[in-house]
């Protein structure tokens, strides 16, 4: 059996366990998923998001309990070994959020966008359906910054139930958008949601090429390991 069929075998890094497995693995691991219409969750977590983790039992918890959790990090995959079986590959939100759009075009899946500031996820889908014309957007809605417990849960639920997307891009920033998704992926009927954080900034270049650009050198590494040094020495 596949992997298509079955979630991969979790590697434990720091308390959290990451998936092993590729881009294109996990675009077919989605699809997979969107066919089957069991909804499920996938994280893209970094140390960053690791270290949160231990001061937070709840994202601990969700993590451990998500169908997916994705290395969205270099410093996870370079650790990874110390652990256990290197990691193929980091999956980055950043860069899987067009990738998706790209294979819900093409597999005729619905896509929606959920978050960000007012009219970026809009924006967003827009380009993306430039870009792949045959893309089904069921719609986009970005909800006023408040904390989890304060948002209007019924009027987005409303809104997820009336349009029916197959794969919901979550961008409420980690990790609020992990715990929404946590919170409601087992009683709603979206087939896929992942917590996709700035992804659609960088879709619509809301925010800097320049953290792009440093990923491509693996620089952001860099800000992960500060962020897990700081938690050892937090007087740094």
């Amino acid at each position: 059996m596949g992997m298509t069929k079955h979630k991969p075998v979790p590697l434990v890094i720091f308390g959290v366990p990451f998936h092993n497995v590729s881009f294109e693995e996990t675009l077919d691991w989605m699809a997979a998923r969107v066919r089957e219409g069991r909804p499920v969750n996938v994280a893209t977590a970094n140390l960053d998001f690791v270290t949160q983790a231990w001061n937070d039992p709840e994202l601990q918890r969700l993590l451990i309990d998500a169908d997916l959790v994705l290395a969205d990090g270099f410093p996870i995959v370079k650790l990874s070994p110390f652990f256990g079986p290197p990691l193929k590959d980091r999956v980055t939100g950043s860069d899987l959020t067009p990738m998706l759009a790209e294979r819900a075009a093409h597999e005729g899946f619905k896509i929606y966008g959920l978050g960000s500031a007012d009219g970026v996820a809009k924006t967003a889908m827009e380009i993306l359906k430039a870009r792949h014309p045959d893309l089904k957007v069921a719609g986009t809605y970005s909800p006023p910054f408040t904390p989890l417990l304060e948002m209007d849960h019924r009027a987005i639920l409303q809104r997820l139930e009336r349009t029916q997307p197959d794969i919901l891009f979550v961008a409420l920033g980690a990790p609020k958008q992990d715990k929404f998704i946590s919170m409601h992926v087992r009683g709603w009927n979206v087939p896929v949601s992942i917590g996709v954080g700035g992804s659609l900034d960088f879709i619509t270049g809301e925010q800097s090429a320049l953290r792009l650009g440093c990923r491509s050198y693996n620089w952001s590494g860099f800000g992960e390991c500060a962020s897990v040094l700081h938690g050892y020495f937090p007087v740094i």
